[in-house]
């Protein structure tokens, strides 16, 4: 892949998620529940990736040689982005009375059971199941984005930290924990709404469990895959990419001669 490639995507990328990232801080809250979701499990991940990039564009010119990686890191996160929006504005329709993160974590069964008698009242229970199945759209792309994401880093460490970018590629797998958990989640919520009014009581924590390790393994996921990666950067052969200086040397003789790092 042309240098120049790799480096005009990499900076239409962190421009675009520091934009998002102004966005999520300047506008009410209420509107950007979808754009933080993104945010928090995709965008820092890849404002990580690509900072990462611009600063290592030497080094990354003779690591990256295929398109097909940037490909598909790209579909995956337009998918994941796309299932987002989907999600929010079908959710939008249901007119439930708490927000779909509120929804997700109700722990007890008779709250939760008032939520469905009041989607019944307005008839939209039909809404509430469109939205969870439109949410395996997002749990699809949401797994395909993280391991993307791990395996890009693993391809540009693996010449810097062989041993490390081999790690990496092992713990890519681990990337989809968090939309496991989603499509189970989405499950127990399907069961819950096909008997909306007498449903097991032990389904509502159930469904409810899931989505906290949904959210628990979302946020390790965006958090400890990246920085362990710029540790295993800055652990490789001259790990910040900054020449070192000649230094001076007796020759023996009478005076001293400077020495390059490469001839010492």
């Amino acid at each position: 892949m042309s240098g120049v490639v790799v480096r005009r995507t990499a900076r239409i990328v962190h421009l675009f998620l520091g934009a998002a990232l102004a966005v999520v801080i300047y506008v009410p809250a209420g509107w950007t529940e979808a754009l933080r979701l993104a945010l928090a499990t995709i965008g820092v991940p890849l404002l990580v990736v690509t900072g990462v990039t611009l600063w290592q564009q030497t080094w990354l010119r003779r690591v990256l040689g295929r398109v097909e990686l940037l490909a598909l890191l790209t579909g995956s996160v337009g998918l994941a982005v796309l299932g987002q929006i989907l999600v929010q504005r079908t959710f939008a329709g249901v007119r439930h009375p708490v927000t779909l993160a509120e929804a997700n974590l109700g722990f007890d069964a008779e709250t939760v059971r008032g939520h469905y008698r009041v989607l019944a009242a307005q008839g939209t229970l039909d809404r509430m199941v469109a939205t969870e199945l439109v949410d395996v759209i997002w749990s699809v792309g949401l797994a395909a984005s993280l391991t993307m994401i791990v395996l890009t880093a693993a391809a540009l460490l693996r010449h810097r930290n062989p041993a490390g970018s081999r790690r990496l590629r092992r713990m890519a797998p681990l990337m989809a924990l968090a939309p496991a958990c989603d499509v189970v989640e989405n499950s127990v919520s399907l069961v819950m709404l096909s008997d909306p009014f007498g449903f097991p009581e032990v389904l509502a924590p159930l469904h409810a469990g899931f989505s906290v390790a949904k959210l628990t393994f979302a946020a390790a996921s965006a958090t400890l895959a990246p920085v362990y990666a710029i540790v295993l950067a800055a652990r490789g052969p001259n790990p910040w990419g900054l020449a070192r200086s000649a230094k001076r040397v007796n020759d023996g003789r009478d005076g001293e001669v400077l020495v390059s790092p490469r001839s010492a």
